[in-house]
């Protein structure tokens, strides 16, 4: 019987991986693909036998479990059932189905979980958990429609809609009959369709009838979905998005809202929705988004939502409709179609977009509805009392019933006959809502003012309808006339003297009184009618003048000085009204005129006297006053001047008075001498100067001939008065200059200006300008080369303007730069270096500048051929430059290219005498070794698929004598043709052949022709090198489809002497890093750039490889080992057929070789890696039957993937043969060993053995005895313990397995498999045994017993020796006198211990070492053991007795067992006596220890007496560790 085991969770019927059963005598039931489906989703399981009972009744709780876990019902609610115990398996579904709103118990505090569930119960259930709406039609498909409970009736009817319900064949329901869980299987499979459940993306492509999703986060895409698809509740508070989707049916969203992660709780790409359902059950507000091109044909909301949509390609959402419990919110962002009000107290919120038609349907009684600022409402119908609030916009409403009230005014307004309504805060019938709808006017003669006066007007206006009037006023003698309506409602109180606004009814006059007015003015008033639907008027408008009292003002500060000369002043008068101005001059402090005199210009002693009209008002006017009748006035003095404005209306100004001074127009001048410079110090200079007036004295520093002023095209300017004025600016405001300041001067007195912080040794140009009180300046003066202390001679640098790393190229320019301004120190006079003679510059410069070649190897080493005519002398900053141009050397070819060079310098002074020292060296400098670009292949002809090249451009400008040659590295195994050629000839000319290179290697071009001479760098011109590759890889030309990889050139160029080139070439004939040894290489030098450069080749293997001598197989009992070969690298994919399996059968394919998925019963399938070509490889195929012909399929492939084809195809009369036979099955067993190499050390020791076959090999070593042993005394071991290491009686002491085959064979030319393993963890001290059991690699079969070597030792590298010192303890002593000689003799006892057990060489045992015991020293008694009994203690006095107690090794030696320690009873030994043991002592190892003795040393004080215990050898003596 096929079963499959299943979990079983807390009694429920819910399974893992559980099916219907399958035994042979089970039916198939018509319910077995609903049941395993459920099965397969893990919502149903079976019995212990796997039985799912189809048909028994299914109970309330097993139901409720189930629904549960298809649609992912998790939150918990409260269990308020007496028939619900907490311990129950079912409690938390239950609380979890009543949470969910879906289950309600049989009586209120009653479950009923273990009663059968009816199928109606079923049903009703099923649906609210889905938030499936009832449909109230009766269903005329069953004959007992009637008999439905009044509660399931309408939900019965909307199962049968969606048709996943269906009745009996006698056309009932039965409706009070039980489900059983066969129906319960088909209903949930039908209705929950495909369960998603996977966070992330899903895909499904085309459903068969409905989806739910039931994991937050998961999504759905891409799929077209007949039936419905249920957002369930098992979402939780989540998230999904669905992506491309098509539903026919319904999309009910009962889960996600309040999104866990902020984000919308659905959204909406690109879907096709017939129908949208939004029901939480709960407060939560969900939240749907539409983007890209969705479209949702219905929408449904009964909960809180929120809807928001993309309008940017239309209208998502086309029909809306709110039905919800009372409070139900929904909120609208977007552009959407018809939205209906359609359930009691129900909200909506219209918060950004536009609703094309919003109604609000009479059966939504207290119904309510906010318009957003910025939102729009299209047509509202109002078919019930309704709120509507809101900043929003209302295009047309149509009211149908009384009690509505609009917050806001709509554009058009429609109310039925009989209706009242309250609109934008009005009582409104449909009478007022006609005229509401009337556009807005002033009536005829209106606006108009009356009753004008001095300084106030009354405006008068009348309307058609109520509303209101904006009106304003200007002042048209300041600003100009008109407004617009936004100025009219928004007046600028800047322009605006007066305005305001005032309510109008209809057919009425209303009167504005303005005032605050100005007299005689010139005034405008407008006014703007607006009715309350913000519809407004053109702006009216109308005009008057104000009765004129006001006497003239002067405005703005005014009179005031504008400007003045040494002999006029210009005057700024502003009048408040348009004037005549008369005006005064008087001596200052004189009488002042009277307003009168002053207007009829009779003013005595006025100096000036004069009268300007058409001054307007508030425009400033600027008047000029001088001296009038021939009266002049004087150059630096104070005058009164009077002023008095006079109207058109003879109204006079209150007299006004300015005070001012003519202008000082005389510049200053320095005193004769002034400025001049006074020693300074090392940083400062002092300058002495003298002004002719009071005032201030401005400076300004440059270096030495800076551009002065630094002012671009300075020297085109022809005006005298434009450059002063430039010097001028420059000195004030220090333009560019190094330090600049200004000092206040007394008239005519001597004064010292030091001027700090400047560089030592530093000459500067000066320049001042004096500036008076009055703000005249003198004419600027200058010091020029004044240098700062200078104690120290010039120093000298070099620079270059071409460089490469830091050197000069040939065609640099090499200048000599001085930290100051140089001079030739001549024998009469010095000479400033850019003031030289013409006659005499080549000659002071010879003396002067010469330079050393440093590579020369004559003496002296200067160059003589420099033509000093060309050398360039100038100064900067200043700083003397003089410059040697590539035309001063080489006659005119510059220098050496690589060439060491040094500059001398003589006879070089400052201005100070500051002298140079003779001969002066500047730091030598090399020129830059000559430059070949190589490049990319440049020749005329494109390269063929088998030829690489690249081409080289010597430099512009080499000046060089040696000679060149190109090196090339390949990093492939390649043989090639160069061909080489400067472009004339297509291709080139073939310079080499056959020359190979292997991976790594490096040739230069010269060494690959004999007796080659080499070209002359400088004569080098455009050369192209090509490589015709004839061998790649091992591979030739002829195979270059099969050729596969990258090869990489590289290149480089080289100059040098023709015998260094050639030793080069050599050096680097076989080296490893040949391009390291040119770098290297202080003969030659590297002139390419870049210095390596690279070209590659890239080719791809295109020819299958070919197998070598075909498929050899080695075979084994339950395995083959498959041995392959192949001309290049390549995969062996193989499928391995027992020969009696493909009877009938056809060759697999070569898709199903590649995939290793032919339908071969009992077939192995697999690849074998070919890495590298010529090589051969092999593998195990293990799981074969033993004794069996086997078919070998395979496919060669390699890089390609074309032309495959499967081998070992073919039959012969219509079979197949067998291309290997598995042998026979072998049981592995021992037929060597396991038994000790002979090779260990001090704690290890090499097992060897030989099997005889392949196996696994599996030992332990324990040690010797310390193991179960069965009655008979063999170890209790079976080969299963050994293989398990399961023995837990014994102490392991160390263990391993490993595999052993013909390729780990450590011998191969022996029969059999010869193997060895090391044991670990010995002491040289003790014995050990190892146990052996075997176990086949392929069949696993194990060996049939288990194979031993006992008393297996590690080799001991150190002697025995005595441990610790061994204490002689003195019992007793006796005095004899022998003569006149007392002689002690003395009795006791010690322990002697020793490092390990001992073994023993003597005369008698010859070379053989056998295992010292006690027997071999002492009697059974104790008493020591006599030489003639074969005893080996021995005593120097025959009157010295020892007995004696002997410890052994517990370990035995071939059933001896070797002492470690003696305890030894002495009697009558006195001082020199010796007891020892008449053999030479070993260890197991067989290291020599010595002979073992015992001398007593007697001490004065008897009882420190001792035993001095030790071994003795030839060389060494050992007493104690």
């Amino acid at each position: 019987m096929k079963k499959i085991f299943m979990i079983l969770l807390c009694g429920v019927f819910v399974c893992v991986g559980a099916y219907v059963n399958t035994d042979e005598s089970y039916a198939a039931h018509w319910a077995d693909q609903y049941l395993n489906n459920l099965v397969s989703q893990k919502i149903m399981r079976g019995d212990d036998e796997g039985n799912l009972k189809p048909d028994d009744s299914i109970t309330r709780a097993e139901f409720v479990a189930m629904v549960n876990r298809a649609f992912g019902y998790g939150q918990k609610g409260n269990v308020a059932f007496n028939d619900v115990p907490e311990e129950s398996w079912y409690y938390d579904d239950i609380g979890i189905a009543k949470k969910q709103g879906y289950f309600n118990g049989i009586y209120p505090d009653t479950a009923g979980p273990d009663k059968p569930l009816k199928r109606e119960e079923a049903v009703t259930m099923l649906c609210r958990a889905l938030k499936i709406e009832g449909v109230g039609t009766d269903s005329l498909q069953f004959a007992d429609s009637k008999t439905f409970s009044s509660w399931s009736k309408d939900y019965i009817n909307a199962a049968v809609d969606k048709k996943f319900l269906s009745g009996y064949p006698d056309q009932t329901f039965k409706p009070a009959d039980y489900m059983t869980r066969g129906e319960m299987a088909k209903v949930l499979s039908q209705v929950a369709g495909e369960i998603v459940k996977d966070k992330g993306s899903n895909y499904i492509g085309y459903a068969n009838g409905n989806v739910s999703v039931v994991q937050t986060g998961a999504s759905l895409r891409n799929t077209i979905i007949p039936g419905d698809l249920y957002i369930t509740a098992g979402m939780g508070t989540g998230y999904t998005q669905l992506d491309n989707l098509t539903v026919g049916g319904d999309l009910i969203i009962s889960g996600t809202g309040n999104a866990e992660s902020g984000q919308v709780s659905v959204i909406l790409t690109d879907c096709d929705i017939n129908n949208l359902v939004i029901d939480s059950g709960n407060s939560n507000s969900m939240s749907v988004r539409a983007d890209g091109g969705s479209v949702i044909h219905n929408t449904t909301v009964k909960s809180n939502a929120y809807l928001e949509e993309d309008d940017s390609k239309g209208t998502a959402f086309k029909d809306v409709v709110l039905k919800g419990p009372t409070g139900t919110t929904l909120n609208l962002s977007g552009s959407f179609e018809n939205v209906s009000v359609k359930a009691e107290n129900n909200k909506l919120s219209v918060d950004k977009g536009n609703v094309d038609a919003l109604t609000v349907d009479e059966d939504a009684v207290k119904g309510s509805v906010f318009i957003q600022k910025d939102a729009t409402v299209n047509t509202l119908y109002c078919d019930t009392a309704t709120t509507v609030t809101g900043t929003g916009k209302i295009d047309e409403v149509s009211i149908n019933a009384n009690g509505c009230n609009i917050s806001m005014l709509p554009d058009h307004i429609y109310i039925r006959p009989g209706v009242t309504a309250v609109v934008n805060g009005q009582t409104m019938t449909s009478v007022d809502a006609e005229a509401n709808n009337a556009d807005p006017e002033f009536m005829s003669g209106y606006p108009k003012y009356q009753d004008l006066m001095s300084t106030s007007v009354k405006l008068l206006a009348k309307t058609n309808k109520p509303g209101k009037i904006y009106w304003a006023v200007k002042n048209v003698d300041l600003v100009g006339t008109g407004m617009s309506e936004e100025g009219v409602k928004n007046p600028d109180k800047r322009y605006v003297v007066q305005s305001g606004t005032v309510s109008v009814v209809g057919d009425k006059e209303v009167s504005i009184n303005v005032t605050g007015l100005t007299s005689g003015v010139n005034y405008e008033y407008y006014m703007v009618f607006e009715d309350f639907k913000l519809d407004t008027t053109d702006v009216q408008r109308g005009g008057f003048k104000t009765v004129d009292i006001v006497n003239p003002t002067f405005l703005n500060s005014t009179p005031k000085i504008s400007g003045s000369t040494k002999s006029s002043f210009t005057m700024v008068v502003m009048p408040s009204k348009n004037t005549t101005l008369y005006w005064a001059v008087l001596p200052s402090k004189a009488v002042s005129p009277t307003i009168e005199s002053l207007s009829g210009l009779k003013v005595s002693g006025a100096l000036g006297l004069g009268s300007v009209g058409g001054c307007a008002m508030n425009d400033p006017k600027e008047i000029p006053m001088v001296g009038t009748d021939g009266k002049q006035l004087a150059e630096n003095t104070t005058y009164d001047i009077y002023m008095v404005l006079k109207d058109d209306s003879g109204n006079l100004s209150s007299l006004a008075k300015v005070i001012g001074t003519t202008l000082d127009q005389t510049p200053p001048e320095f005193m004769d001498g002034y400025p001049w410079n006074e020693p300074g110090a090392a940083t400062s200079l002092n300058i002495r100067h003298m002004s002719t007036e009071a005032g201030t004295l401005y400076w300004a520093v440059y270096p030495m001939d800076f551009k002065f002023p630094p002012v671009d095209n300075y020297d085109t300017i022809t005006d005298a008065a434009i450059k002063k004025d430039l010097q001028i600016r420059a000195i004030t405001t220090g333009q560019k200059a190094v330090k600049n300041g200004k000092v206040t001067v007394t008239e005519k007195k001597d004064s010292t200006l030091n001027i700090t912080g400047l560089t030592k040794a530093t000459p500067y140009d000066l320049y001042f300008v004096l500036m008076d009180n009055a703000g005249n300046y003198s004419d600027p003066k200058s010091l020029l080369g004044v240098k700062t202390l200078d104690t120290s001679p010039p120093v000298a640098t070099m620079d270059f303007d071409k460089v490469l790393e830091g050197n000069p190229v040939v065609s640099a320019n090499i200048s000599v730069m001085f930290d100051e301004i140089a001079y030739y120190d001549g024998t009469e006079k010095d000479i400033r270096m850019t003031q030289l003679p013409a006659d005499q510059k080549v000659n002071i410069l010879k003396s002067m500048f010469s330079v050393h070649d440093l590579l020369s190897v004559s003496k002296p080493d200067y160059i003589s051929d420099i033509d000093y005519s060309k050398v360039l002398i100038g100064e900067k900053d200043g700083k003397t430059i003089v410059t040697f141009p590539q035309a001063a050397f080489g006659n005119g070819k510059g220098l050496n290219s690589g060439g060491n060079y040094q500059f001398e310098l003589n006879n070089v002074i400052d201005s100070d005498g500051n002298a140079m020292s003779q001969a002066t060296l500047l730091k030598a400098f090399k020129v830059v070794a000559p430059q070949v670009y190589l490049s990319r292949y440049n020749g005329t002809e494109t390269l063929a698929d088998n030829e690489i090249g690249f081409s080289l451009k010597p430099a512009e400008g080499i000046n060089s004598d040696k000679y060149f040659d190109a090196i090339i590295q390949t990093d492939k195994l390649i043989t090639f043709d160069l061909y080489i050629g400067d472009g004339s000839v297509t291709g080139g000319a073939l310079y080499a052949h056959d020359i190979r290179l292997e991976a790594g290697q490096a040739r230069s071009v010269a060494s690959m022709v004999a007796g080659n001479s080499y070209q002359k760098f400088i004569d080098l011109k455009p050369t192209n090198y090509k490589l015709v590759i004839k061998n790649f890889n091992s591979m030739d030309s002829s195979r270059m489809t099969s050729w596969d990889g990258t090869l990489n050139i590289q290149a480089m160029a080289v100059i040098g002497e023709p015998y260094n080139l050639t030793n080069l070439g050599t050096n680097i004939l076989n080296a490893s890093k040949p391009l390291d040894i040119i770098k290297n290489n202080a003969d030659t030098m590297i002139v390419s750039n870049p210095e390596i450069f690279g070209v590659k080749r890239v080719y791809a293997d295109t020819a299958q490889p070919i197998l070598i001598d075909g498929v050899k197989y080695e075979t084994y009992d339950t395995a083959v080992k498959v041995i392959a070969m192949a001309d290049k690298p390549a995969t062996l994919y193989y499928v391995a057929v027992p020969l009696a399996n493909m009877t009938g059968k056809t060759p697999p394919t070569v898709d199903q070789v590649l995939a290793g998925r032919p339908a071969y019963l009992d077939s192995q399938s697999g690849s074998i890696n070919l890495a590298d070509g010529q090589v051969q490889y092999d593998k195990l195929i293990d799981k074969l039957k033993p004794s069996t012909g086997y078919k070998f399929f395979y496919v060669l492939k390699g890089k390609a993937s074309d032309n495959l084809v499967v081998k070992n195809t073919e039959q012969v009369g219509g079979a197949y043969n067998a291309d290997f036979t598995t042998q026979n099955e072998i049981t592995p067993t021992l037929t060597e060993g396991p038994v000790p190499s002979g090779i260990s050390d001090k704690a290890t020791a090499q097992m060897v053995g030989t099997a005889n076959t392949a196996a696994k090999v599996y030992w332990v070593m324990y040690t010797s005895g310390r193991y179960p042993n069965k009655s008979d005394g063999t170890p209790y071991f079976t080969p299963d313990q050994i293989i398990q290491l399961s023995n837990s009686d014994g102490t392991v002491v160390d263990s391993g397995n490993f595999s052993v085959d013909t390729k780990s064979d450590t011998n191969p030319n022996k029969d059999g498999i010869q193997f060895d393993f090391t044991c670990k963890n010995m002491e040289s001290t003790k014995t050990y045994d190892v146990f052996v059991a075997l176990q086949s690699e392929y069949s696993g079969k194990m060996s049939d017993k288990v194979f031993l070597y006992k008393n297996v030792r590690s080799k001991d590298m150190t002697p025995p020796y005595i441990n610790n010192e061994p204490k002689t303890v003195i019992k007793g002593w006796t005095t004899k006198t022998i003569g006149d000689t007392s002689i002690n003799t003395y009795n006791g006892s010690i322990a002697v211990r020793f490092s390990e057990p001992l073994y023993y060489k003597n005369s008698l045992a010859g070379d053989e070492m056998y295992p010292l015991t006690v027997a071999q020293l002492i009697t059974p008694g104790g008493v020591a053991l006599e030489p003639e009994y074969g005893g080996l203690l021995t005593f120097d006095r025959p009157d010295v007795k020892v007995s004696a107690v002997g410890y052994s090794t517990s370990d035995s030696d071939n059933g001896k067992y070797p002492i470690t320690g003696l305890d030894f009873a002495f009697f009558g030994v006195q001082n020199g006596s010796v007891i020892g043991i008449n053999a030479e002592i070993y260890d197991r190892g067989g290291w020599r220890a010595g002979q073992f003795i015992m001398e007593f040393v007697e001490k004065p004080n008897h009882t420190d007496s001792y035993f001095n215990v030790k071994f003795v050898s030839n060389t060494t003596t050992t007493t104690t560790k």
